[in-house]
């Protein structure tokens, strides 16, 4: 199956084949070494989805690391729940 690839924000897009039901992790593993900055979240035409999402047709696929708002936006909330799990392991309430 061919899919749009784009692995960063001023990057060209390049047609590639993948198998189907192959998931956004497999192929951001298999780049990983080249980009600058590690992947949190995947575009797929348009829509953020994560990275276990499998891919069953030929769509187009960016990739957004922390250059990117929404997914810079999304690791901050992560953060922010990490920290307030924390808070109640330790405490035992939230504040």
């Amino acid at each position: 199956m061919e899919i749009i690839l784009k692995t960063g924000p001023r990057e060209i897009e390049n047609k590639i084949e993948i198998e189907k039901f192959c998931t956004i992790e497999d192929i951001v593993k298999g780049i990983q070494e080249k980009l600058p900055y590690t992947i949190l979240v995947a575009r797929v035409d348009n829509e953020i989805i994560e990275l276990t999402q499998e891919i069953t047709d030929s769509c187009k696929i960016e990739l957004l690391d922390m250059r990117n708002p929404s997914a810079n936006m999304i690791y901050q909330n992560s953060l922010i729940l990490i920290y307030l799990k924390a808070v109640k392991d330790v405490l035992g309430m939230f504040l």
